[in-house]
């Protein structure tokens, strides 16, 4: 094969003797060492590019200000001021059927024993669980008659209906929880609470 030689207008043949004369020319295994370290350097950086662009373009999470069970947050609701309701009317007990359960029914003057939780419902929380009033992260264990005053009138509300191993989601009025007065460092004055409930085992009374 004919290369153009320095000399302008002049060519020559060089064969493989020639070309291992000359300075730049290169041993086969130096040639694949520095074809490796080539390769080597190009796989690290398109690495790096993905990365950074992999970086760039996952989404920015922002830490969670929800109560959740068990957990505090630095900036937690006031336990002074019930959560902002406007828009929203609870007149009676609201009731959502999580599981059915099997057997008898709770009916008004029964002996029940049930598991539960309590929250101010707050509908800006995730699952609407405002600040923790009892039961987080473990849930009481209480038993009662119902009628006997016990517990407030929405919970024994609530109740009624439920089957043994049953278990509801109560949002409870103020009216039918603690009022207008609340309860001192726990629950602010005209909260609407939310109620988790399981009926653990139910008597005649």
């Amino acid at each position: 094969m004919a290369y153009l030689s320095r000399k302008k207008g002049s060519m020559k043949h060089l064969d493989l003797e020639d070309l291992r004369c000359h300075p730049w020319a290169m041993k086969k295994s130096d040639l694949l060492l520095y074809g490796l370290i080539a390769i080597l350097a190009l796989a690290v950086g398109v690495s790096l590019i993905n990365h950074f662009n992999k970086k760039k373009l996952e989404p920015q999470v922002q830490e969670e200000t929800a109560y959740s069970p068990g957990s505090y947050q630095a900036k937690a609701p006031s336990r002074t001021k019930a959560p902002d309701y406007k828009g929203i009317q609870v007149p009676n007990v609201v009731i959502r059927e999580v599981a059915p359960g099997k057997g008898a029914v709770v009916t008004p003057g029964s002996h029940v024993k049930v598991a539960y939780s309590v929250w101010i419902y707050d509908p800006k929380r995730i699952a609407n669980r405002g600040l923790e009033v009892a039961g987080v992260p473990k849930p009481m264990i209480d038993e009662f008659k119902l009628g006997d005053g016990k517990v407030v009138e929405g919970f024994e509300e609530g109740l009624i209906g439920m089957r043994k191993a049953g278990k509801r989601i109560l949002v409870i009025p103020s009216e039918k929880a603690y009022g207008e007065e609340g309860v001192s460092g726990r629950v602010p004055p005209d909260s609407i609470i939310q109620v988790e409930v399981e009926l653990l085992d139910l008597g005649a009374g």
